[in-house]
């Protein structure tokens, strides 16, 4: 008697009936698809990326250029010429910017060296060794250079 339970590693629903067996699972009937026929003046195209070219009307190589097609090219032309002029205007904006960028990071620098020195001189004053030397603190303030006092308003 066999037994009802799948052995391991096997499935019970390996085993397959007539009535489920179909001309498509069988290995012996496997079709494949038929190729899709294009015209040969129809282009590939990508399924994902539509083709972004313009389509300008009348403007198949075997036909002369109507009106309508010259209008287009005229149009096209003004346009590049248009985006030519304002390309050079940024540009021009560019090499200023980057001038000013220059000068603020040459000015930043100068800051934080100031501000280094700035940070050096406070250390030393306010030393121990420094404050040993001089107990009073109000005369080390009233001694600093007159660059660093605040100014009255």
């Amino acid at each position: 008697m066999p037994k009802s339970e799948p052995r391991a590693g096997i499935r019970a629903s390996t085993r397959k009936t007539s009535s489920r067996s179909t001309a498509a699972s069988e290995p012996r009937c496997f079709q494949r698809p038929e190729p899709v026929m294009r015209s040969p003046q129809q282009p590939l195209r990508s399924r994902r990326h539509p083709s972004t070219l313009p389509q300008v009307s009348g403007s198949d190589s075997r036909n002369p250029p109507s009106a309508p097609s010259l209008e287009d090219h005229e149009a096209c032309l003004a346009t590049v010429k248009t985006l030519e002029r304002e390309i050079k205007v940024l540009e021009g904006d560019k090499e200023t910017l980057l001038e000013r960028l220059q000068k603020i990071k040459s000015e930043k620098q100068k800051l934080l060296s100031e501000r280094q020195e700035t940070q050096q001189l406070y250390q030393q004053l306010w030393s121990p060794a420094s404050l040993l030397e001089n107990a009073d603190p109000a005369a080390l303030i009233t001694a600093l250079p007159a660059t660093t006092a605040v100014p009255d308003i």
